[in-house]
């Protein structure tokens, strides 16, 4: 699985619910999406951007932690908390 695409329905991603997916290259999250739980794509390793959500509050610990491809991720203003190691070891991130 390379690409995924999240339907509006969902407004929960929860604890590991992408763990070691370590193809997924590209992620889809609606506007829907509340929250994103703990370790939700830890070693995605393959995952390179993501852009969390508007009305995301936080981001909960480890939830991109070992994401070594992961070039950039747009954070809204929204975001008010970011858990521990969230982007731990997220070593091309510019």
């Amino acid at each position: 699985m390379t690409h995924v695409i999240i339907p509006s329905s969902v407004t929960l991603i929860d604890c590991y619910a992408f763990t070691g997916c370590t193809s997924l290259e590209n992620l889809s999250i609606p506007n829907s999406v509340k929250s994103i739980k703990n370790n939700a794509f830890h070693k995605c390793s393959s995952l390179k951007q993501i852009e969390i959500p508007p009305e995301v509050t936080s981001i909960d610990n480890f939830v991109f932690q070992q994401c070594t491809s992961l070039k950039q991720v747009i954070i809204p203003s929204s975001v008010t908390s970011i858990g521990i190691y969230a982007f731990g070891q997220c070593s091309s991130l510019t």
